[in-house]
């Protein structure tokens, strides 16, 4: 398995550790109790006409219901790429008129980036700007041990993928364990949700949202 998949199918399982690790404020207002992951997303890449598929999506409702649920949208990119901020602004844009809820968008570097930071896309008419678009970004290269504190077991995958604190075979050797770390806490978290439907706790809520 490719790193950036190895990556994926982990943060996927680990989504609420993720969020606590490096946004802290964001996930103290989340009740991971209703998070659930969308369907992958398509878009049609106007006016190139090509098709991509957002990587993790996901429904998460807040504890203070201000707004009641909240988007969560995180690329997994190896390094950055021309035209990125373009392609998040699409992302986002098409989530909001989908769903007609608040986003919050995070790329993740697994090489390059520049620690915790906030990038931008900006679009302009005639050098005067007109709209401006802000999404979070991790790069894990430049995460020291300072930079956040690293726990188990997002920390310590975000780690063995990029390199930091173990060398590549050590990595390799250790990715059987992460895939069965993953499908483990696939199947519990399977065996919860299927429990929570049938005890109807978590109604449907994929159309609802509060107008930002």
């Amino acid at each position: 398995m490719r790193h950036d998949q190895l990556f994926k199918a982990v943060l996927q399982n680990c989504f609420d550790d993720f969020l606590k690790l490096f946004y802290p404020d964001v996930a103290a207002r989340l009740d991971f109790a209703t998070l659930r992951f969308l369907e992958k997303e398509l878009f049609t890449d106007f006016p190139e006409g090509s098709r991509r598929e957002a990587d993790i999506v996901a429904e998460v409702k807040t504890h203070d219901g201000d707004p009641e649920l909240v988007l969560v949208h995180v690329e997994v990119q190896s390094r950055s790429e021309r035209d990125f901020g373009r392609r998040m602004f699409r992302y986002y844009m098409a989530l909001l008129l989908r769903y007609s809820a608040p986003v919050f968008p995070v790329v993740l570097y697994l090489h390059g980036g520049s620690g915790l930071s906030e990038e931008e896309y900006r679009v302009t008419v005639f050098g005067r700007e007109v709209h401006r678009f802000c999404y979070q970004s991790i790069g894990l290269a430049h995460l020291g041990p300072a930079g956040v504190s690293w726990g188990e077991p997002v920390g310590r995958c975000a780690r063995g993928v990029d390199g930091q604190g173990e060398n590549a075979s050590s990595t390799r050797a250790s990715s059987g364990n992460v895939d069965a770390r993953v499908a483990e806490r696939t199947r519990r978290r399977s065996e919860s949700t299927a429990g929570q439907r049938n005890r109807k706790l978590l109604p449907a809520h994929r159309h609802r949202g509060s107008a930002i």
